[in-house]
């Protein structure tokens, strides 16, 4: 089996995808402007410093996607990308 890894977060791309999908929906309306990114921007910082709760965060980034319709979130992923 071949197998290739890569990291898309500052390589492929200039910057961080888990936080630019956070202002994207912030830009869409889909959430809170301010507090979504400040919690947002709470959450990058943690990552950048190696002090990131996981779940918290996944708790945290998921929930928008859980709230929506799976045709709606397939909308904003072609929007997004």
């Amino acid at each position: 089996m071949n197998l290739a890894l890569f990291d898309l977060d500052h390589t492929l791309i200039p910057t961080d995808s888990d936080h630019e999908w956070g202002r994207f929906l912030v830009r869409m309306g889909v959430v809170d402007e301010e507090s979504y990114r400040r919690k947002n921007d709470e959450f990058y910082s943690q990552y950048k410093a190696g002090t990131l709760d996981i779940g918290a965060f996944l708790r945290f980034a998921l929930a928008p996607l859980a709230a929506n319709p799976r045709d709606r979130l397939d909308q904003w992923r072609v929007r997004f990308m």
